[in-house]
């Protein structure tokens, strides 16, 4: 609208109606629409264009440039040969604007054809003039060629051409350069995936860089590939992908960038030949150019960047059942073009709310898109939400949410800044048993002091509970849903609300675990998706990570007929999984949490909707055991951050048969009770075997939040996990030893390493960086660590860590005549009085 608007003020003031134009913003609607039709008129009298201007360079058949949407999605057709790659003067089709100094432009292409099968080329090109051989930066991609199939053409490409000087191409030597971005002796490089094809060309002063990315979703900037520089021809400036510097200054700061469509058509061919086109998704080709600016608009509500804006709706008839009928999205798009669709979420009665957050400063307008397109409360609103610079020093504003990192083995903040996961474990935490605010607020300021920054909590189906919402699982505004799972309750999660907002004030991630998976089949799995979308609109908008389900496949406990259920849900999860990266407009990081000692890929029939392994590795499980697991999810395919999302949580009671070294461990009401060193040493074991992407902790009396006069009690499995109040539970050594073992990796390079499988023999797990200038090596038990001078070579710096206490004694290895490598020999007990020490080597 705000478009349409733009354009019928341009025309009417050419026709001198511009006071006319302002009377009608203010006429009734029937009016308005009347007078719209007039001022269409007056549009078609001036002469009014698409939003991007369109030109053919010497087409044998004229191409066409059809808007679907105004500067987000276009179709092209064009004819005769190609930009330049093997003539002086370019043939094809360009839709522009022009756009003054720095730009990032980039698209999705849906999809090219060709009539007569050539190869034919949809890209984002930058040109110094209009001239038929002007200077240009062309990035495109090449359609699949059914003709050449079984020739060395008979595949796609990425290709980034650099037209240097006037009439530049291949057969004038300095003038051209042309890169091809796919490897033709790979078979899976043969075939781009159109629809699900995106290019970027990105102007920052004189450089200029270009990206290609294969995703059914707006690419993350992890998604991104740079062009490489495969297979090349010609040359300009010696330059070469993935950046393009102008030394010579040949491009000025105002160009011409747009979409460039060409047919390839080779001399033999008809030159009529028509290629055609479809750009769907564009960003960064919306400038001011887009027709005289409007008034003013009042922001609808003006936050810092990564800070969440909400904006209410009130509906303007009623309806008997919001929120099992009604479906509101609102459209926000960002200053560089892109487009969001967020839910909105009923909020109670007849109010909807939509929360947007975003790290780009600048005004970002919105639409909303009602099901019930007759409430004009609800349906076709419009405003703008103002973004200022954050000015904090909270890491999840300032550095942006996490997300995995490009080596796809760590995780991120969204700018790079490397984030070691440690996690601690709050199932129960939104239920009213931790009283709000000032428990809440003092667990939250133990944690963060002790270096947590993730918190896993459940949104209201909880595990270990039955599904007739049992009083343990109240939260402040009561139960998640209506007993009889007919509608969400809001009352609920605006109680939770304060909670989590909380947490990411503070500093914490949440890790929203949706549900325990077996309340999959009593919801529905169309409930359980509604459930899902409610939580994406309430707190999608949060620097938070989803968590699909608890135990994902694990069905009811006390059922009779596991091997089926177990197999319904885990094709019931797949599914739901599929419709939260669907709906989720901010695409945070998805995972699900396993049984006992099984990874988050084994619980979906598709492992690449998880962006991590967030593993079970038992509370159960010895140290050889929980280094077995991370290294198995450091391998398993395909390849994310792994760690363990449940490990050995203190102060647990387990029947004795699950714990196999548990003969030392004390017994409690005939259990076996899991200590401070059985977290400690699983923490250690499983995050250097795992490659240090992180570790959640977890102590009983915390994550079922026990009070001194209530504890939770018996679980529907059976069991009593452990009687300790919450608050004796936050000061358990654990939780500080573990926070200085997270302090020991962050002061070394992490996020670099990987496993080490061999080189560290006697070694319980062991992690090194790359460049073998930094090691971490582990033992439970006080064996001696043999160090393979092959695997560290020369000078080192060793110390031992003590992993109850953050210091550390000098280390020195002991090397047997004749042999290469260096034996390190704990030096006894640790001031705990176990036997597990860390040995940290560095290079000097």
């Amino acid at each position: 609208m705000q478009y349409i608007r733009s354009l019928l003020r341009t025309a009417m003031q050419s026709l001198g109606l511009a006071r006319q134009f302002d009377s009608l913003l203010r006429l009734s609607a029937a009016s308005r629409r009347a007078a719209t039709a007039l001022a269409a008129l007056a549009c078609l009298a001036a002469g009014a264009k698409p939003a991007l201007e369109s030109m053919d360079f010497n087409t044998p058949a004229p191409g066409t440039t059809t808007e679907i949407t105004p500067w987000k999605a276009y179709d092209l057709t064009a004819s005769g040969r190609q930009f330049g790659v093997h003539q002086a003067r370019d043939e094809g089709c360009f839709a522009y604007v022009i756009l003054e100094g720095d730009f990032d432009v980039r698209c999705r292409i849906e999809m090219v054809s060709n009539d007569a099968g050539n190869l034919a080329t949809a890209g984002l090109m930058a040109r110094k003039s209009l001239a038929d051989d002007a200077p240009f930066v062309h990035v495109a991609a090449n359609a699949h060629t059914p003709k050449f199939i079984g020739t060395q053409f008979g595949y796609d490409n990425y290709i980034f051409c650099v037209r240097g000087v006037p009439g530049g191409n291949l057969h004038q030597p300095g003038t051209f350069m042309y890169a091809c971005a796919r490897n033709v002796n790979r078979k899976e490089d043969r075939i781009i995936p159109f629809p699900n094809c995106w290019l970027r060309l990105k102007r920052t002063g004189n450089e200029f860089r270009a990206w290609f990315a294969e995703t059914s979703g707006v690419p993350t900037e992890a998604d991104w590939v740079a062009h490489e520089f495969r297979n090349a021809e010609g040359a300009w400036q010696e330059q070469k992908p993935p950046v393009i510097r102008d030394k010579d200054g040949v491009f000025p700061k105002r160009l011409y960038v747009g979409l460039a469509v060409d047919a390839n058509a080779e001399e033999s061919e008809k030159l009529e030949t028509v290629a055609r086109a479809r750009f769907r998704e564009i960003h960064g080709l919306a400038p001011a150019a887009a027709g005289a600016a409007a008034a003013p608009v009042k922001p609808a509500a003006s936050v810092e960047a990564g800070r969440v804006a909400e904006v209410s709706f009130t509906t303007t008839r009623p309806h008997t059942d919001p929120f099992n009928t009604v479906t509101l999205d609102v459209v926000f798009t960002d200053p560089e073009g892109r487009a969001f669709h967020v839910p909105a979420f009923w909020a109670g009665g007849d109010i909807w709310r939509v929360r947007y957050s975003s790290r780009l400063p600048g005004r970002h307008p919105f639409r909303s898109e009602c099901s019930d397109t007759t409430d004009s409360g609800l349906h076709r609103k419009t405003g703008e939400v103002e973004i200022l610079p954050y000015s904090g020093d909270n890491p999840l504003y300032r550095h942006g949410p996490i997300r995995v990192a490009d080596d796809r083995r760590h995780f991120a903040h969204a700018d790079g800044t490397p984030f070691f996961w440690l996690g601690d474990t709050w199932w129960m935490g939104l239920t009213k048993r931790l009283r709000w605010l000032d428990e809440f607020a003092e667990l939250t300021r133990d944690r963060r002091e002790k270096g947590f920054n993730v918190v896993q909590l459940t949104a209201g189906l909880y595990g270990d509970l039955d599904q007739n919402f049992d009083e343990r699982a109240e939260g402040d505004g009561g139960f998640p849903w209506t007993r009889d799972f007919g509608r969400i309750r809001p009352e609920y999660f605006d109680a939770a609300d304060m909670r989590v907002f909380y947490l990411v004030e503070q500093g914490l991630v949440p890790c929203v675990v949706g549900a325990w998976g077996y309340w999959l089949p009593w919801l529905g799995e169309e409930k359980m998706k509604q459930h899902w979308r409610y939580l994406i609109a309430r707190w999608g908008a949060l620097p938070v990570v989803w968590c699909a389900a608890g135990e994902t496949t694990m069905p009811w406990y006390l059922s009779t007929n596991k091997d089926p259920e177990e197999k319904a849900l885990h094709c019931g999860w797949t599914r739901v999984i599929r419709h939260i990266r669907e709906t989720d407009p901010f695409k945070r990081p998805v995972t699900t949490h396993p049984p006992n000692y099984r990874h988050s890929q084994q619980e979906v029939e598709d492992p690449a909707l998880l962006d991590f392994n967030l593993q079970q590795s038992g509370h159960g499980t010895p140290p050889p055991g929980q280094a077995a697991i991370a290294l198995d999810g450091w391998n398993r395919p395909p390849t994310m951050p792994a760690l363990s999302g449940e490990a050995r949580y203190e102060k647990l009671t387990l029947k004795p048969e699950w714990v196999p070294d548990g003969a030392d461990l004390p017994r409690v009401r005939g259990l076996t009770e899991l200590g401070t060193r059985e977290a400690r040493q699983a923490f250690w074991a499983h995050t250097l075997n795992s490659g240090c992407a992180g570790h959640t902790y977890g102590a009983s009396g915390i994550f079922q939040v026990n009070r001194p006069d209530r504890k939770f009690g018996q679980a529907f499995s059976g069991l009593d996990w452990g009687q300790l109040p919450w608050r004796d539970a936050m000061h358990l050594p654990g939780s500080r030893q573990i926070g200085l073992g997270a302090a020991l990796l962050r002061s070394l390079p992490w996020h670099q390493m990987a496993p080490a499988t061999n080189g560290f023999a006697g070694a319980t797990a062991a992690a090194i960086t790359p460049d073998a200038r930094h090691a971490v090596a582990f033992t439970h038990s006080g064996k001696a660590i043999t160090v393979t001078l092959d695997r560290f070579p020369g000078a080192v710096s060793a110390r031992w860590f003590d992993p109850t206490t953050g210091e550390s004694l000098a280390a020195s290895g002991t090397r047997p005549e004749g042999n290469g490598f260096l034996v390190f020999t704990p030096p006894g007990q640790n001031a705990a009085g176990d036997a597990d020490w860390v040995l940290v080597l560095d290079k000097p």
